[in-house]
């Protein structure tokens, strides 16, 4: 076990480190873990450290502890993989990888696809002003790939303020955050940067037109093609089996969405 350098944040090191062993399998679930002192000698910290350590790891739900036992380590289905530095550690050491990026993009595929809807019927000219805005942006910012990613981003935001549903919001944000922890800033080519603008102006346009069913489309297109380029395999079947808007012309009468409350 090499020890930690010693620096200003030892006990985040510390964290790191045994997040680290427990995601790639070094401790398997269940395997308990040495005493604070032993923990301490190996890693060469102090045991405040490794306790302040224990407990955040605790917290995470990668640790467990029972009264009048050592601490163990706990299965996967239990890891707050909603944590970004939980995220960050499974995608660079779990082999599992491509299963949970899937997740979550099938969880951003839901959840955008409602507000894209949604947003079509509650939208006002700030919000259309604004979302507008960020294609201008992304337009501007081809040789900017940094910025155009933000400006991607923006827009999507605007999208879902225009949803009026704070819940929704804070979702996208949070899966917003974990998909930037595992992406890759790759340089697309002109044609495909030219592709995604229009994928938001035609989101934008059924958005602007006040079209429910057509925003979802345009929505769902966008991203099935964004999972695509990251080698997800997400199907138009996954797509139907996330279908929020009703048959036919997608309104849902007086202006209302069915998850509105």
């Amino acid at each position: 076990m090499a020890k930690l350098v010693p620096g200003e944040n030892l006990s985040d090191k510390f964290v790191s480190a045994l997040l680290r062993e427990i995601v790639k399998g070094e401790r398997q679930a269940g395997t308990q873990l040495p005493s604070e002192g032993d923990l301490a000698l190996q890693y060469g910290v102090s045991r405040t450290v490794v306790r302040e350590g224990i407990r955040e790891l605790v917290a995470l739900g990668m640790i467990a502890k029972r009264q009048g036992q050592r601490s163990f380590t706990t299965p996967r289905e239990e890891w707050n993989l909603l944590d970004p530095r939980v995220l960050a550690a499974f995608l660079r050491h779990n082999d599992r990888r491509k299963e949970l990026l899937h997740d979550l993009f099938a969880a951003r595929l839901l959840i955008e696809c409602y507000a894209a809807a949604t947003a079509a019927i509650k939208r006002d000219e700030e919000d259309l002003a604004l979302m507008q805005q960020e294609i201008e942006t992304m337009a501007a910012a081809m040789d900017d790939p940094e910025a155009f990613v933000q400006a991607d981003f923006r827009f999507h935001a605007r999208v879902q303020q225009a949803a009026r549903n704070l819940i929704v919001s804070s979702l996208v944000a949070m899966i917003n955050e974990l998909l930037m922890v595992s992406r890759r800033f790759t340089k697309r080519t002109p044609p495909e940067l030219e592709g995604l603008i229009e994928d938001h102006r035609a989101i934008f346009a059924a958005i602007e037109q006040q079209e429910p069913a057509k925003a979802r489309q345009a929505m769902a297109h966008h991203l099935l093609w964004i999972a695509k380029s990251a080698d997800l395999h997400i199907s138009e079947d996954d797509v139907e089996s996330f279908q929020l808007v009703g048959e036919g012309d997608g309104d849902w009468g007086m202006g209302e969405s069915p998850l509105d409350l």
